[in-house]
């Protein structure tokens, strides 16, 4: 057993250090996969040297050893590994979306917007396909929102992690559904026998944040008169599953309002964000509320809710389940 640990100690020290080759790397993965007193022990690692880089980062140039003797100066090819391993065993399930080119076709509302291959722009049909989303959401959020808005436009009820649904005459695609899990991790439902599960989050090591984003629903509002201000009143509740390693986490529910410009693009023309604190307590939901005017010429109006992590604890986000439930919106004067 000590030389065992002794191996798998001097695996991790290559990893850290940038050093360790493929056939070294699947074993160290392999050992990670099938033992969690191995998983506790390069947690401990990693939580160790991470805050060792953190907090004494004025002195580092000054050091010459740290745990397990790993050098600070490639810190660039840690992190690369760190999140290698991570996806490893602790990402169960990637996204799956529509297909590259709409992917390709949204971007950051913060960057300039991407070029798209006329040829294979052409082979696409659904007008939303055709059009560019400029909008303030993660690249994957974005390729959802696109497909949502696309099904919409043609009515189309074939959707990937969505539903068409209609209250009255307004018509909006909900993705509960397909988010949805029985109780789980010690977290009930809050009133019926399901609620949604987030994804699991991303890491981004060089920044310490761990966050999620699902987008939830996406309504059609271009059909309406707007001679009044409108407003919607949207709740949701979360909560998450315990965890030692991990106390807290930031939720929040946001609301997005989208326009179609003279050239057939998606801008963002307003939004709200409503931010709550989830702690360990398993048996209470933390609400939030968020009362969005909506802007006159909204189009399609976003709901997304989304979880982060920050500090050392983003490094173990995923050692425990979130969840949100009874999420509900009401609309004034539509």
């Amino acid at each position: 057993m000590k030389s065992n640990t002794d191996y798998f100690d001097s695996l991790v020290s290559k990893t850290l250090e940038g050093s360790i080759n493929n056939k070294d790397f699947e074993v160290l993965r392999s050992m990670l996969d099938q033992n969690e007193n191995l998983q506790r022990r390069y947690f401990s690692f990693i939580r160790n040297e991470s805050l060792m880089h953190w907090e004494e980062n004025s002195m580092h140039n000054e050091t010459k050893t740290g745990l397990l003797h790993f050098p600070y100066h490639q810190i660039v090819s840690v992190a690369a590994m760190v999140i290698c391993l991570f996806s490893a065993w602790l990402i169960h399930a990637s996204f799956s979306g529509p297909s590259q080119d709409i992917s390709n076709r949204i971007s950051d509302v913060y960057s300039s917007v991407n070029q798209v291959d006329s040829a294979s722009d052409q082979s696409r049909h659904s007008s939303a396909d055709t059009s560019t989303l400029t909008i303030a959401f993660s690249s994957e959020s974005s390729v959802k929102v696109g497909s949502f808005i696309s099904s919409l436009q043609t009515e189309n009820a074939s959707i990937l992690g969505g539903e068409l649904s209609s209250i009255g005459n307004l018509q909006f695609v909900r993705a509960d559904d397909f988010l949805s899990t029985p109780a789980k991790s010690g977290v009930l439902p809050l009133n019926d026998d399901k609620m949604i599960q987030f994804s699991d989050m991303k890491l981004d090591p060089e920044n310490r944040i761990a966050e999620v984003s699902e987008t939830i629903r996406v309504y059609e509002l271009d059909g309406h008169s707007w001679n009044s201000h409108k407003f919607v009143d949207a709740s949701v509740h979360f909560n998450q599953s315990f965890s030692t390693l991990s106390d807290s986490t930031e939720f929040s529910l946001s609301l997005h309002a989208l326009e179609s410009n003279e050239e057939g693009n998606f801008i963002e023309v307003g939004t709200t964000e409503q931010v709550v604190i989830g702690d360990n307590d398993q048996t209470t939901w933390e609400k939030a509320d968020a009362l969005f005017s909506i802007p006159e010429g909204t189009d399609y109006l976003v709901v997304s809710i989304r979880a982060k992590k920050s500090g050392p604890s983003a490094f173990v986000a995923n050692h425990n389940n979130l969840f949100a439930d009874e999420l509900e919106l009401a609309f004034s004067d539509i």
